[in-house]
């Protein structure tokens, strides 16, 4: 009964997005140049963003706060939308404009990719997040063995005001937290340790060889290439 809700659920959105093509309703006519037929439909996928006070805070939410053309696609390849996008990593949502200057913030629905940045978003349910929600992941190897996923995030670091004359107040501020994350055939997502010996403990197999990789290879965690170039080279092992 479940499976059959969620082939009706999915199917109903994605004919939601399929209007994209041809409607012009004021709701989505300012997402980009193509339109969203109904108020029902522009309340299923988006809702309006919560305006948030960053006068005081040091650094932005934003890796790229310019709004950018992004594309939405159905699945893997199905084109549906283009609109001008941003991400926030503070509070992980994708953030659109329309041509008033309204923003509204996409809901993370677990089939829909969004191009922006030369960077693929995905709706994946996050493995520490309350109630198991979504949140959005950056694709960097998917594989039907092993997959690797990057998540940019932010975090607010709170001021402390001054105690006294003598002491010096500090403002709030935006930290980095981003992450990378792994998934095994069709597993969880498992946050990756960062260090040699923690991360070859996720993956099942291949220890020995992997460790050999390791060494002859040079390999440094910190550096994407070499942890894409790793999960590479697990996929390619029998």
């Amino acid at each position: 009964m479940g499976f059959k809700k969620q082939i009706i659920k999915t199917s109903f959105i994605f004919l939601i997005f399929f209007n994209l093509i041809n409607a012009q309703s004021w709701e989505m006519e300012a997402f980009g140049t193509n339109g969203i037929s109904g108020a029902n439909a522009y309340r299923e996928l988006f809702k309006k963003l919560n305006y948030v006070d960053r006068s005081n805070i040091e650094g932005s939410p934003y890796n790229d706060s310019i709004y950018k053309t992004a594309t939405f696609y159905y699945k893997d390849n199905q084109k549906i939308a283009e609109c001008l996008t941003r991400y926030n990593a503070y509070t992980d949502e994708l953030e659109m404009m329309n041509t008033n200057g309204d923003i509204g913030v996409l809901q993370k629905v677990d089939f829909l990719r969004v191009s922006l940045n030369n960077k693929l978003y995905i709706a994946l349910n996050s493995p520490n997040y309350k109630k198991g929600e979504n949140r959005f992941f950056i694709e960097k190897v998917v594989h039907e063995k092993y997959s690797l996923y990057y998540r940019e995030s932010k975090s607010l670091k709170e001021g402390v005001p001054a105690k006294s004359g003598y002491h010096t107040a500090t403002t709030s501020k935006f930290i980095n937290n981003s992450e990378y994350y792994i998934k095994f055939n069709n597993g969880p997502l498992d946050e990756a340790p960062l260090t040699k010996s923690k991360l070859l403990k996720k993956f099942p197999n291949h220890q020995k060889t992997l460790k050999t990789y390791f060494l002859d290879n040079n390999i440094n965690l910190k550096k994407e290439s070499d942890l894409i170039n790793l999960v590479n080279y697990y996929n390619s092992l029998e």
